[in-house]
């Protein structure tokens, strides 16, 4: 989820789809921090996973930043 500023975990601004599949997409980004380019997956929960799962990784998503 995009931040305010533009930037995934403070750091990764998002720049163009590079593939996508059925778990995700895997998107170019640019490491503010370490100024470089990466990639970064975003991942697809099918609808049916359990909210606890879906909340365990927002938490450790936040943990991040």
């Amino acid at each position: 989820m995009d931040a305010p500023t533009g930037l995934i975990a403070g750091r990764y601004r998002l720049l163009s789809r590079l593939a996508e599949g059925g778990t995700g997409q895997v998107r170019r980004a640019h490491d503010e921090v370490l100024r470089v380019d990466v990639a970064v997956k975003a991942v697809r929960l099918p609808d049916g996973t359990p909210r606890a799962v879906r909340d365990e990784l927002a938490k450790a998503r936040l943990a991040e930043q």
